[in-house]
């Protein structure tokens, strides 16, 4: 589904160029970043400097899908992923930074029939 987003036409911008600069943008954030099962997606993830991830694969039907690959293919450990997403069939790239923590270990979670929650930040 595309949504196109009306500007009024009317109004008189100090330069065309920023007028059209403005439109570029708005149809910019609501047409390219679609993900269609048929397109080819490019992702390359940098941990610390260094290339740790790089992946090219079909079949996502949204954002959700590809973080969901990224996740499982993704090195086990913890840290700030930075990932750069390209749709090689549309065109278009976006850079995301992803937070992973380690799972904890059974020792670590609490016992059985104790309550556990986190404070509140609220």
């Amino acid at each position: 589904m595309v949504v196109y987003n009306f500007v009024d036409v009317s109004r008189k911008e100090s330069s065309s160029s920023a007028y059209v600069h403005k439109i570029y943008r708005l149809l910019s954030l609501t047409i390219m970043t679609t993900i269609h099962r048929t397109d080819l997606i490019q992702v390359t993830g940098r941990q610390g400097g260094s290339t740790v991830l790089s992946l090219t694969f079909t079949g996502a039907d949204s954002l959700g899908d590809v973080f969901r690959r990224v996740r499982t293919s993704a090195p086990s450990g913890s840290g700030v992923l930075a990932v750069s997403l390209r749709n090689r069939t549309q065109g278009w790239t976006q850079m995301h930074n992803l937070v992973f923590r380690d799972s904890p270990s059974a020792a670590a979670q609490p016992c059985r029939g104790k309550s556990f929650s986190y404070p509140s930040l609220f």
